[in-house]
């Protein structure tokens, strides 16, 4: 709704002009009550266009620090669009045969904690700051598509509540969890605490 006057010229621009325009119409508005719900949409969204993890890392700090008293709201919202754009790559990953694109060593320690500690090693992945493509793809022939889901609501929720805290805090460990998290943390001009 609130990119539709601008929708029309998005697509001559590049991918860092699209995630600048999203950063910047929703910026204004992270005191508002939907505000994490719109965060939410967007990291739903994420699943399948990954240029606006920077973004919304800005976004979801900024609604955090916006309304500090909602940050594990605003936790539970991300981590659900999260989720929802990963259980329709977890219904894609069933219906087809993409399995081998994630062949290799540069999988090998995802898939040996998803094979080894199945439920343990997705929430475990799930809650790290990386993209959980490769992760689904593994799981999804270990586990019912549920229990997945479940296991990613519950990483990524541990996740985002743990960035909120930290963005909270204005904790210079915040930077784990990306550059642009430093960077939201820094532009609230919030001092870093040893």
């Amino acid at each position: 709704i609130l990119f539709y006057k601008n929708s029309l010229y998005l697509h001559n621009m590049s991918v860092g002009d699209v995630a600048s325009v999203v950063k910047e119409k929703l910026l204004p508005y992270a005191g508002e009550w939907w505000f994490p719900w719109a965060v939410g949409l967007l990291s739903c969204l994420n699943t399948y266009i990954l240029f606006l993890s920077g973004p919304l890392s800005i976004l979801f700090i900024s609604g955090t620090l916006a309304r500090p008293e909602r940050r594990f709201r605003a936790a539970f919202a991300n981590a659900l669009g999260a989720t929802c754009g990963i259980a329709s790559l977890v219904y894609i990953g069933k219906s087809s045969d993409i399995f081998p694109l994630f062949d290799g060593k540069d999988w090998e320690t995802t898939r040996n904690l998803v094979e080894d500690y199945v439920h343990l090693g997705v929430i475990l992945i799930a809650g790290l700051p990386i993209i959980l493509h490769p992760m689904v793809f593994f799981a999804v022939s270990l586990m019912d598509p549920g229990s997945l889901i479940l296991c990613v609501l519950i990483g990524r929720f541990i996740k985002y509540c743990i960035v909120a805290q930290l963005a909270f805090t204005g904790s210079k460990y915040v930077k784990l969890f990306g550059s642009s998290a430093e960077k939201a943390v820094e532009q609230q001009g919030l001092k870093k605490k040893e």
